[in-house]
């Protein structure tokens, strides 16, 4: 990528973004918040819910983020505070 044109850059990363977001949602993440280059993802649906609920976490939110060279990489986030 070129460092000459932020926009081109910026474009680059939320497409490698949103092509892994697609690939994750069919896995039964979804999307919590997100901006062109990072994301926060979490597992959904009753059985990780359940689980929740019994003391399992099996939601694994994890934050999503994209380098100025596209490379995609997935960390695990904090926990959600209530």
């Amino acid at each position: 990528m070129s460092a000459a044109d932020p926009g081109v850059q910026i474009e680059k990363r939320k497409q490698a973004l949103d092509a892994y977001l697609v690939a994750r949602g069919e896995d039964g993440f979804r999307v919590e918040s997100r901006t062109n280059t990072h994301a926060v993802i979490t597992r959904t649906g009753l059985i990780a819910g359940l689980l929740q609920r019994v003391g399992i976490d099996v939601r694994k939110r994890q934050v999503i983020s994209v380098d100025e060279h596209g490379t995609v990489t997935a960390r695990p986030a904090e926990p959600v505070r209530w």
